[in-house]
C-alpha cells in the first residue's frame, strides 16, 4: 500500500544535502543515460559508480581521489539512483521480525538482488545497528563494475550516531555465502587501498568480516524479500520520464517520496496463526494448530529431465500453514521489465 506522509522529510533532507555539494549531478546523469552510445551497463544498474566519479570531479578544486572523496561518490550514486523513485519501505512488525531473524545459510542468491523493485530504495530498520552502532535505515542500490563487470550491492546506512552518520557499505556479489561475499569485498577493498590510499589502510585494523556479515545478514534479508515474487507489497514506483527539445527524453523524479508498508496481509496472518485457537482433531488425530513456518532458502534444479541441469537456490519468506483462506502476495516486478 502506498501512502504519503511526513516521514519522506529526512530522506529528502538527504536529497538536498548532495545536491548542494554537487548541483548539477541530476542533470549530468540523465547527460549520460541519453546518450545511447554511453549506455554499457545492465538495466538493473541506474549508473555505474565510474560515471558518478567523473560528475563530482567537475566539483573538485583539485583531480586528487582522497578517500573521502570515494566515500562522497558512493553517496550520490546512491541517493542518485533513489532519488528516482523515492520509495520508503516500512514492513510489518510481525513479517519484519520474521525476516530480520532468517538464517541466512548456504550460498547467497546474489541473482535475486538484481530484481531490486527499483534502481534504489530506502528501508526503515528499527533495532538493526552495525558496529554495534544502531542505524535508522538503509538505502540500497546495485553497482556494475565496468572494469570487471562484477554486480555489487551498495549500501548507505541512515544513522543519527556521528561515527556512522551515512556509512557506504559496498558487497561485492557473487558464488559463495554472505560471509564469501564480505570477505570478497574487503580483500577488493584492500588491494585498492594498497595502491591509491596507503597512509588509509590503519581503517582496516578493526574489520571483522564474520562481524560485518552478522550485521548484514538482517538487510539482507529484507532486500531479497522485496525481490521475491511473493513479496506481500504493491507495485512498487515506476519512473516517470518526460521529452524536452534540447535535452530529449529524461527521467522526472516524483515530487514527493512514497510510503510502501510491506506485509500489511501476511502480517495479519502471522497474528492469527499465534492466536491461542485450541489444536483440532481430525478423527483420531490430531491436526496441527495453524502457524508460521520459518523463512528460509530453498534449493531446486532447473533444466531438462533429460539434459543438462543446474542447481538454484531461492529464498522464501514466511509461509502459513494451516491458515484457510489466505490470498497469494502480490508479485513485485523486476527493474525492467
Amino acid at each position: 500500500m502506498e501512502r504519503h506522509t511526513a516521514h519522506g522529510n529526512r530522506q529528502r533532507k538527504h536529497l538536498n544535502w548532495i545536491a548542494k555539494r554537487y548541483p548539477d549531478a541530476w542533470q549530468q546523469a540523465n547527460t549520460v543515460r541519453a546518450n545511447p552510445e554511453r549506455k554499457t551497463w545492465p538495466d538493473w544498474c541506474y549508473l555505474p559508480l565510474s560515471w558518478w566519479r567523473q560528475i563530482a570531479r567537475h566539483h573538485w578544486d583539485d583531480p586528487a581521489l582522497t578517500i573521502e572523496r570515494v566515500v562522497d561518490i558512493a553517496r550520490l550514486q546512491t541517493l542518485g539512483a533513489w532519488r528516482v523513485t523515492q520509495g520508503v519501505y516500512r514492513f510489518d512488525p510481525d513479517l519484519y521480525a520474521a525476516l530480520v531473524d532468517t538464517p541466512l545459510s548456504g550460498d547467497l542468491a546474489a541473482g535475486l538482488l538484481l530484481r531490486l523493485p527499483a534502481w534504489g530504495v530506502y528501508l526503515e530498520t528499527p533495532g538493526l545497528s552495525f558496529s554495534g552502532i544502531p542505524f535508522i535505515g538503509v538505502y540500497a542500490s546495485l553497482e556494475y563494475d565496468v572494469s570487471d563487470g562484477h554486480a555489487e550491492l551498495r549500501l548507505i546506512l541512515d544513522s543519527e550516531h556521528p561515527d556512522l552518520h551515512f556509512l557506504p557499505v559496498p558487497l561485492r556479489l557473487g558464488d559463495g555465502s554472505l560471509l564469501a561475499a564480505v570477505t570478497r569485498t574487503h580483500a577488493v577493498a584492500w588491494h585498492r587501498a594498497t595502491q591509491e590510499y596507503p597512509d588509509k589502510l590503519k581503517f582496516f585494523d578493526d574489520i571483522l568480516p564474520e562481524q560485518d556479515t552478522r550485521d548484514l545478514a538482517p538487510i539482507l534479508s529484507l532486500l531479497l524479500y522485496l525481490c521475491a515474487d511473493e513479496a506481500d507489497t504493491a507495485r512498487a514506483p515506476q519512473p516517470r520520464s518526460a521529452r524536452t527539445r534540447k535535452q530529449g527524453q529524461r527521467l522526472r523524479p516524483p515530487e514527493q517520496v512514497s510510503d510502501w508498508v510491506v506485509g500489511e496481509r501476511i502480517g495479519a496472518a502471522m497474528r492469527q496463526a499465534r492466536g491461542d485457537a485450541p489444536t483440532e482433531r481430525d478423527g483420531d488425530r490430531a491436526r496441527p494448530r495453524p502457524h508460521w513456518r520459518r523463512a528460509h532458502w530453498h534449493t531446486f534444479w532447473t533444466g531438462p529431465r533429460e539434459g543438462e541441469r543446474s542447481v538454484r537456490v531461492k529464498w522464501l519468506p514466511p509461509m502459513p500453514v494451516g491458515l484457510d483462506g489466505q490470498s497469494p502476495p502480490a508479485v513485485v516486478p523486476p527493474v525492467g521489465s
